[in-house]
């Protein structure tokens, strides 16, 4: 697990699995939870889309940003404060997710 953060934006999570069968096991577990937490919410927009190699799911919620994301091996695990949602968004693409 390799994890950057910066305390006042977001936090960026990677989970190097042995093989792609654990990585959709970290995701479902991470994606579950999220569920739980904000699929009574409302105000809550919760976003599932497969990829050409893996899954994203996305949460955006008014005190919440996150993005799931399990391509193969890897899992990268988002989290923004909502101001910074944009920036983290970017990141994520430059880091080819």
């Amino acid at each position: 697990i390799y994890v950057a953060v910066d305390e006042e934006k977001y936090s960026f999570e990677y989970y190097f699995m042995k093989n792609p069968k654990s990585a959709v096991n970290v995701y479902n577990y991470a994606k579950d939870n999220l569920d739980k937490i904000y699929n009574e919410d409302e105000n809550t927009k919760i976003n599932e889309k497969n990829l050409s190699n893996g899954v994203k799911y996305s949460v955006s919620a008014s005190d919440y940003y996150c993005e799931v994301i399990q391509k193969e091996n890897t899992v990268l695990y988002v989290t923004a404060y909502p101001d910074y949602q944009k920036d983290a968004v970017e990141i994520i693409e430059e880091l080819g997710f």
